[in-house]
Parts: structure tokens; sequence; C-alpha cells
């Protein structure tokens, strides 16, 4: 299967419409957004890795082949134990989003200026790092960040990889 392929259908079963892609993609049109999904046009990667997140998948997952390919929740679900196997990722976090005082910046400051980026998997860090509860929490007293769709989207997924994972370790 080939990536467009595999992402058209993710883009099917999640239900989002191509005009909801048009922003993703940095594109004008619906029309411009299927010649993507149909392969008659080749994405940047930052287009690429910017509808990977969109679908709450990695790149990754685009190209992937055998009997678990293509299955964002699978997918996630192995990149939540991947991460909670990792150390602890919240002084890259903090480089990365407190320039000025990284060692000094407060756990509220650092959560809003991640879930700001919209950025998947330094979402995925901090939540693994902090708790998952945590970071909505700070998101949903947020008014700016609850009112991004794709910040809820991010988490929704994220909460949906983390439960399955659950699921699979009992």
């Amino acid at each position: 299967m080939r990536w467009h392929e595999t992402a058209k259908r993710l883009v099917d079963e999640a239900g989002i419409p191509r005009t909801a892609l048009m922003t993703v993609l940095g594109v004008r049109t619906p029309a411009a957004v299927s010649h993507y999904l149909n392969g008659r046009r080749q994405p940047s990667p930052d287009q690429l890795k910017a509808l990977a997140d969109a679908l709450g998948v990695h790149i990754d997952d685009f190209f992937a082949t055998g009997p678990t390919a293509h299955a964002p929740s699978a997918a996630l679900a192995e990149r939540l134990r991947a991460h909670s196997e990792r150390p602890s990722t919240i002084s890259a976090l903090r480089r990365r989003y407190a320039w000025s005082n990284p060692e000094g910046v407060a756990e509220t400051a650092l959560i809003r200026n991640v879930l700001a980026a919209g950025r998947f998997d330094d979402i995925l860090a901090l939540a693994t790092a902090l708790g998952l509860d945590r970071i909505e929490a700070i998101a949903g007293n947020d008014a700016d960040l609850a009112a991004r769709p794709r910040l809820a989207r991010l988490l929704g997924n994220i909460r949906a990889g983390y439960e399955r994972a659950c699921s699979h370790a009992s």
C-alpha cells in the first residue's frame, strides 16, 4: 500500500472532510487536497508531518507494512509504551520551550508552551512525564488552548492510545 492510500483511508475513517485538510496541507482548495490523497502530487516533509499530526499518527505509519501496518491506535499505543520506558524528557522540553530560563520555568508555563506549539511528539512526551490528566486540565483551563480543535484532537488521540496501551498491558 502506498503512503497516499494509507493517508486517504485514515482520513476517511476519521471522517475528516477535505476542506478541513486544506489548512493542514497549506493549500487553497479541496481539489488540491484530493491530489495529495490520490497520489497525483507529493507532499513536502512539512506537509506530511502536519497531516500525520492531524491524524494522530507518526509519519512512518504512512509507509509501514505488515499485519499491524496503518493502525493508528496500535501505533500510538506502541509509541506510548516506548515513551514510558525512556528516562524523563522534561529537561529537553524545558530547553526547547523555555529559552531564557530552562530550569526555572514553572510546570504550568512549560505545559502551556508545549501545548501552544502543538507538536504531537512533545505533547506525548510531556503527558508521559507529567501525566495526561495534568496536561488535559491545563488545556481545559486555558481558554486559548481549549478553543483549538487540533489540540483537542491530539489530546483525544493520546488518551485513546493510552487507554489502548493500558488494556494491552492487562
